[in-house]
């Protein structure tokens, strides 16, 4: 989660932005998500999908036996909290189907690079 937290952070910080308003506030989510810039939105699906990746290189590295099942839970673990995320505040469609889709692919597809 270290590294979804430090790549989303980076990412806002190069790609610039308004400040995020108050979380109570629907409309003023709303409308600072409508204003984030493209670079910002990508930092958030390359924190999910990197993220979801070194969590399985580090699982595997505590517990080598089993990578199917440590992508799996990491995997779903990852996607559980981009789906909170998407329910909460309001995401581009585009970026909500990317991570559903890239979440769970890349999780897979690092345990089958561990496995070599």
């Amino acid at each position: 989660m270290a590294v979804i937290l430090i790549v989303e952070n980076v990412g806002h910080m190069l790609a610039g932005g308004p400040a995020m308003p108050d979380v109570n506030n629907p409309d003023a989510v709303a409308a600072y998500a409508a204003s984030l810039p493209l670079g910002s939105l990508l930092s958030v699906l390359i924190a999910w999908v990197g993220g979801t990746a070194a969590g399985v290189v580090a699982g595997f590295r505590i517990a080598a036996g089993r990578p199917m099942l440590i992508a799996s839970i990491v995997g779903a673990v990852v996607l559980l909290g981009a789906v909170m995320q998407v329910l909460q505040f309001p995401h581009p469609t585009w970026l909500v189907v990317s991570s559903m889709i890239g979440i769970p692919v890349a999780a897979f597809l690092t345990a089958r690079a561990m496995q070599r």
